[in-house]
C-alpha cells in the first residue's frame, strides 16, 4: 500500500473533515490540513486551526484504520511541533464521542478539562492537549508506542 501524504490549505479538505465530526464543525479560513491519500481517495486528513504562536487546534477525520501508521503520525505531528515551533496542541472533543476521546488518549494527548455547553446541541466539550516533549511520535517521549496500540485504543 503507497500512502501519499498532502499538505497545505485545502479548504474541501477542512470542509470534508468539518463534516465527519459530528456535531459539523467549521474551521477558518487559515487552516491548514495533512492528507493521507491511498490509490486517490483520502484515508485521514487532519486539520490544523486557530494558530496561536504557541498553540493550535488539531482536528482529525479517519474513512480506515490504514492510515494509523508511524510515519503518518510523524508528519501529523511535525507540523504543529517542529515547522511552526509550537509548544503544545488543544483538540476539542464532544463528550459524547468516545471513540475519538479514546483515539485522542491512544495518540498521546491527555484530558485538560471541559467546556460546558460549547458545542452544537449545548454539548459539553472535552480538552485535550499534548505538549512538545509529550510528544511519542516525535522521539520526545521516553515511552515508545506504536501506532498499533494508537489504533487499538480508538477501537475500543
Amino acid at each position: 500500500m503507497s500512502m501519499q501524504m498532502i499538505a497545505g490549505p485545502h479548504a474541501e479538505v477542512a470542509q470534508w473533515v468539518g463534516r465527519m465530526m459530528s456535531p459539523m464543525v467549521h474551521f477558518s479560513p487559515h487552516a491548514r490540513t495533512l492528507t493521507a491519500v491511498v490509490d486517490d481517495e483520502p484515508m485521514m486528513a487532519v486539520v490544523y486551526d486557530n494558530f496561536r504562536q504557541r498553540d493550535l487546534e488539531m482536528s482529525l477525520a479517519a474513512l480506515s484504520p490504514r492510515w494509523c501508521r508511524r510515519d503518518v503520525l510523524r508528519a501529523a505531528f511535525a507540523y504543529p511541533f517542529e515547522q511552526l515551533g509550537c509548544r503544545r496542541i488543544t483538540s476539542l472533543v464532544p463528550r459524547s464521542n468516545q471513540k475519538s476521546r479514546r483515539l485522542a488518549e491512544g495518540l498521546g494527548l491527555r484530558l485538560e478539562g471541559v467546556v460546558r455547553c460549547a458545542m452544537e446541541g449545548d454539548e459539553d466539550a472535552m480538552v485535550y492537549g499534548m505538549l512538545k516533549e509529550e510528544c511519542r511520535w516525535l522521539g520526545y517521549h521516553s515511552t515508545k508506542a506504536s501506532s498499533q496500540s494508537a489504533y487499538a485504543a480508538s477501537t475500543k
